[in-house]
């Protein structure tokens, strides 16, 4: 397992793995060869210094998808169900740039009930478009003092330069018992988050080409006066090519 405690500058190789993760919020051990960061820094609120619960995250990939994860560290966990786009409660997501030139950048986030959140953001971090919705997968377990959420997003999702394998990424985390929210780099006040400031460079092996049409199940959560109601359907999506120059 590879552990990174400070920012590096070069292009971290993702490790590539040939079997595909079970997504059931436990780090099985193929997650040992992922890369691993655990630097997260409080960026609100502005007088914390340290960050009240440790926090890890890992990277891997297959040919087909990358898979992160989040080891969280807490007392006490604050679980809320709600819609699709809308997570509240304690939070992770991730952040790829995925053309490193911070203009257009993917977000992909999950909280402890597990309910997702997916965005494109433009503007320099500050138009998101919550009305894009991509297809990956996620789980989340909670566990005595800690919880997991594990994430797998396809190649086919995303829109990426096959020339350049080079993706700019962030990681994040909300603590709603501390009211923290972590990242891994540092940004200024003034701005907030910035992709062109995202700290870490990781290289992949992407796939040359993709059909891009999936079937998939979909869970809707309706909400009628105070009952929230599930739904069961299928769901698709069409793209005709992940490359774009």
């Amino acid at each position: 397992m590879l552990i990174f405690m400070l920012i590096l500058s070069s292009a971290l190789r993702v490790p590539l793995i040939t079997e595909d993760v079970k997504l059931d919020g436990f780090l099985e051990p193929l997650w040992d060869s992922a890369l691993v960061f655990s630097n997260f820094k409080v960026f609100e609120p502005q007088d914390k210094e340290l960050p009240s619960f440790a926090t890890k995250f890992y990277v891997l990939q297959t040919e087909n998808s990358i898979y992160v994860a989040f080891r969280c560290e807490q007392d006490q966990v604050v679980s809320r169900v709600g819609l699709r786009d809308v997570a509240e409660g304690d939070f992770v997501g991730v952040y790829f740039d995925t053309f490193g030139r911070g203009g257009s950048v993917y977000f992909f986030g999950v909280n402890v009930a597990g309910v997702q959140v997916d965005r494109i953001i433009t503007g320099g971090g500050k138009l998101p478009d919550d009305s894009w919705d991509g297809v990956w997968f996620s789980a989340v377990r909670n566990y005595n003092g800690e919880y997991i959420v594990e994430i797998k997003i396809p190649f086919k999702t995303l829109q990426y330069d096959l020339k350049n394998p080079i993706f700019r990424m962030e990681a994040t985390r909300f603590i709603t018992e501390t009211n923290e929210r972590l990242y891994l780099g540092k940004y200024g006040r003034e701005w907030g988050l910035n992709p062109v400031d995202f700290p870490i460079e990781i290289e992949l092996k992407l796939p040359n080409k993709s059909f891009g049409f999936e079937l998939l199940p979909v869970i809707l959560v309706e909400k009628d006066s105070m009952e929230f109601r599930l739904r069961a359907g299928v769901g698709s999506k069409w793209s005709p090519s992940n490359s774009c120059h």
